[in-house]
């Protein structure tokens, strides 16, 4: 039983855990996105910042955790879940 229970806990663990997102892949996120297609790219975002705006409009953010700090990535979806505003990320941006 105990045994039993150790696994759902690891189980529900592994599945909350955050899978850092690929510059590359955010390098592809465009204008008019749907939100699916960009969590195709990159993977789900580790937070909603901003949720429901009046506008409707909700902010995602994505972060990869580094010894020094945090790669950082926010995309604004409108209400309709499409990229509302994507970054310019250039090819010589790679973090660490």
């Amino acid at each position: 039983m105990r045994s039993a229970l150790a696994l759902i806990v690891t189980l529900l663990t592994a599945s909350c855990a955050h899978q850092p997102f690929s510059w590359d892949g955010a390098r592809q996120v465009r204008d008019g996105m749907r939100e699916d297609e960009v969590v195709a790219l990159i993977g789900p975002p580790s937070e909603w910042v901003f949720v429901d705006m009046e506008d409707g409009t909700r902010t995602a953010l994505w972060r990869n955790p580094r010894e020094d700090g945090a790669d950082l990535l926010f995309l604004k979806f409108d209400g309709a879940r499409r990229v509302a505003f994507a970054p310019q990320i250039p090819p010589a941006a790679q973090p660490h």
